[in-house]
């Protein structure tokens, strides 16, 4: 299933704070306290909270803007810029945000503690890679480049923004062109 950018739903931060496009949840029509994976793209456009999620595991990639700190509720301060990322961490610890230049737009991933887990990575494709849902349902979220998707006989673009997602059981895709992607496996009950 591959997921535009311009139909993902704009809604307020949890805490009022911001602006989030809910790209994909598990379950079906799950909202902000009852689901199992989300992924999520945020601005931030001011210093301040995150929302806190409790039970939930958080990873967090800074998509573009000058960059921003995290100061967790333990003091610790992870600086984080463009086309870095930081975690799996705890989203239910008070975290604050402090922009260092302006707006930044960041990829949300979470899940579930004790039901779902989740890995995330950023990953280069020059040429094909195959991307295989095995045992976990995997979502492919373009960053840059043009990169094209083939799976069975159709062949669709991937824009940066767009999210495919392929759950366990499906065709395997293969990713074609040029361009940087974050690759999320979500295991557990997906």
């Amino acid at each position: 299933m591959l997921l535009r950018a311009a139909q993902y739903p704009v809604n307020r931060w949890k805490n009022g704070g911001g602006v989030t496009r809910e790209i994909a949840a598990s379950p079906a029509g799950a909202g902000m306290e009852d689901f199992d994976w989300r992924i999520s793209m945020a601005t931030v456009a001011q210093d301040g909270p995150f929302s806190t999620f409790p039970g939930i595991d958080r990873t967090l990639f800074l998509l573009d803007g000058d960059g921003m700190v995290l100061r967790f509720e333990s003091t610790d301060e992870v600086f984080l810029a463009a086309g870095d990322m930081h975690g799996p961490f705890a989203a239910d610890i008070p975290t604050d945000a402090r922009l260092t230049g302006g707006e930044i737009t960041d990829l949300n991933i979470m899940t579930r503690r004790g039901r779902v887990s989740h890995r995330a990575r950023y990953r280069r494709i020059e040429g094909s890679a195959h991307i295989t849902p095995q045992q976990c349902t995997l979502a492919v979220f373009g960053v840059d480049g043009a990169l094209k998707v083939a799976q069975g006989d159709d062949l669709l673009d991937l824009y940066p923004r767009d999210c495919l997602i392929l759950k366990q059981g499906m065709a395997d895709a293969k990713l074609q062109g040029t361009g940087t992607v974050i690759q999320a496996e979500f295991a557990g009950l997906t």
